[in-house]
C-alpha cells in the first residue's frame, strides 16, 4: 500500500475545454484561493462564477497576466505615436490654412489695383 502524505493544501487541476490551456486551483491552509491561467477571460468567469454560488458580497481578487501587460504597452505606444503624428500633422494643416487665406488676400488685393 502506498504511503499517503496530507498537506493543508488543496491542489485542483483542470484543463478548459475551450481553449486547451491548463487551469490550476489551489486553496492554501488560511483559505486563500489561487486560480493560474493564462486566460483572462477564463479567469473572470470562474471568480464571477465563484462570488455568485458563495453570495460574496466583497472579492479581492489580484490578477496578473505578463503576456496581455505587454500586448496593452505595445497598443499604447502605437496610440501615443499615432497622437503625436496627428498633433504634428494638424499643426502643419492649420499652417497651410493661414498660407491659403493670405494668398486669397493677396490675390483680391491685386484685382483691386
Amino acid at each position: 500500500m502506498q504511503d499517503l502524505e496530507f498537506t493543508n493544501q488543496l491542489n485542483l487541476r483542470f484543463t478548459c475545454l475551450r481553449s486547451q490551456q491548463p487551469l490550476l486551483i489551489t486553496m492554501d491552509s488560511s483559505s486563500e484561493v489561487f486560480i493560474k491561467t493564462d486566460d483572462m477571460e477564463l479567469a473572470g468567469e470562474l471568480i464571477q462564477s465563484l462570488s455568485q454560488s458563495l453570495t460574496l458580497e466583497d472579492l479581492s481578487v489580484t490578477a496578473h497576466f505578463p503576456q496581455e501587460t505587454e500586448n496593452v504597452n505595445e497598443y499604447q505606444s502605437v496610440r501615443q505615436q499615432l497622437s503625436a503624428d496627428m498633433a504634428d500633422n494638424s499643426g502643419l494643416i492649420r499652417n497651410l490654412v493661414v498660407r491659403a487665406e493670405d494668398a486669397r488676400l493677396m490675390r483680391e488685393i491685386s484685382k483691386l489695383l
